[in-house]
């Protein structure tokens, strides 16, 4: 244990992280560390009940909300999206597979401009942009859109699938999520807001408000607009919560066995690494082990959620910095954690 609390702390004292708070859950354990601050300038501890932005580890939620409703009979994966979603400009042959895929030909809203600025940036304002808006300025963008295009990983996707998801229930996708996974599972610091909400663990960014240059000031960041990342990124939540749903999905307690099959299909995406299913990326992690799970960064904050299928374990970070180096803290806490099992047995 204190091998794993000074992976954390060697983060926050050497790399200049403010916050990290890990969980790690499995058959036989279940370990909640802390190391650092929820904010740089209150030097407030970070507990295990802290809250913080995860990012794209949104998306894991989202795509699984969407293969309930297939198991339901609502929807079919295969489906058109112009069935559910009537705006201008998305090609007619595009389905809800090649959104969850990534495969839609769709260019990433995050990186677009509206009124002369970034998407992203309108994150740190006040200023709710709704997603057709959000949609149409990416599809606007994608003149040459063409469905089951090689991989592309775009937020717009998980947009136009939060719609989607509305569509069939009438009900909020935060709602959705609630009824679906939260309530159940009792994830009692899990949501995905409708608004912008305080969080007691406040953002860090070195990055400009596009994320496009790294810079020398940190900023600290306590506001954050969930109407810019949305179904693409805007929960929040704990290390323990995320695990605990991900171990629930991965015991095959929250889906039908052929919609985690499927959800888990995994091709390749450029990247020799890695591979992508639906709204799950698989990750070769170290020394030929494969994880399951997804990473997010969104300003201010960065995370990592995995799942390692031979120890049946799933390990969740979350950090109040971006960019933060989270996949080499995970890759050290894996190195501790298993190699020193693997000895002893």
């Amino acid at each position: 244990m204190q091998d794993l609390q000074d992976i954390l702390d060697e983060a926050v004292h050497l790399k200049n992280v403010p916050g990290i708070s890990m969980s790690l859950r499995s058959d036989t354990d279940h370990i909640l560390l802390q190391s650092g601050y929820t904010s740089a300038r209150t030097k407030r501890p970070v507990s295990s009940n802290d809250r913080f932005q995860v990012g794209s580890l949104t998306k894991m939620f989202v795509a699984a909300a969407i293969l309930k409703l297939k198991d339901e009979g609502s929807v079919d994966l295969d489906q058109k999206v112009l069935d559910f979603v009537h705006l201008p400009n998305l090609h007619p042959t595009l389905t809800i597979r090649h959104l969850l895929t990534h495969r839609s030909g769709l260019k990433d809203y995050i990186s677009m401009e509206h009124e002369g600025k970034a998407l992203v940036s309108y994150g740190l304002q006040d200023y709710y942009l709704p997603p057709t808006l959000l949609i149409k300025t990416a599809a606007d963008g994608s003149p040459n859109q063409e469905p089951g295009a090689p991989f592309n990983y775009s937020n717009t996707n998980f947009i136009i699938l939060g719609m989607i998801i509305e569509e069939i229930t009438g009900q909020s996708v935060s709602d959705v999520l609630d009824a679906l996974f939260i309530h159940p599972l009792e994830l009692e610091n899990t949501s995905l807001p409708k608004q912008a909400i305080p969080l007691s663990t406040h953002g860090h960014s070195r990055l400009t408000d596009d994320l496009m240059e790294e810079t020398s000031e940190r900023k600290e960041l306590s506001f954050y607009n969930p109407s810019i990342p949305w179904t693409a990124g805007a929960m929040v939540s704990t290390p323990d919560e995320i695990n605990k749903w991900l171990y629930s999905l991965m015991n095959g307690e929250l889906l039908e066995d052929e919609s985690l099959k499927e959800m888990m299909s995994f091709s390749y995406t450029g990247d020799e690494t890695e591979k992508y299913g639906l709204g799950l990326a698989q990750f070769e992690f170290y020394d030929g082990t494969n994880a399951v799970g997804h990473h997010g960064g969104i300003q201010g904050y960065e995370s990592l959620a995995l799942y390692f299928p031979n120890e049946h374990a799933c390990l969740t970070i979350l950090i109040n910095q971006m960019p933060s180096g989270v996949g080499i803290i995970a890759k050290n806490i894996y190195k501790t954690l298993f190699s020193k099992k693997e000895a002893q047995s």
